[in-house]
């Protein structure tokens, strides 16, 4: 599954990415590890698309 949070302005991005990190904690409760793995994917995703622009 896919998925990034994003937002429409830059101030926003973090906080989105917050919120997609929130679900994967609700999916898997008590897994620290799906949600520290979600938080990197979100930065480089994030990183990626920033070096693309």
């Amino acid at each position: 599954m896919n998925r990034i949070g994003t937002g429409h302005m830059p101030e926003h991005t973090v906080v989105a990415s917050d919120y997609a990190i929130k679900v994967i904690s609700l999916l898997h409760p008590g897994d620290r590890a799906a949600a520290t793995h979600e938080r990197q994917w979100q930065v480089r995703v994030m990183r990626e698309e920033t070096a693309a622009a």
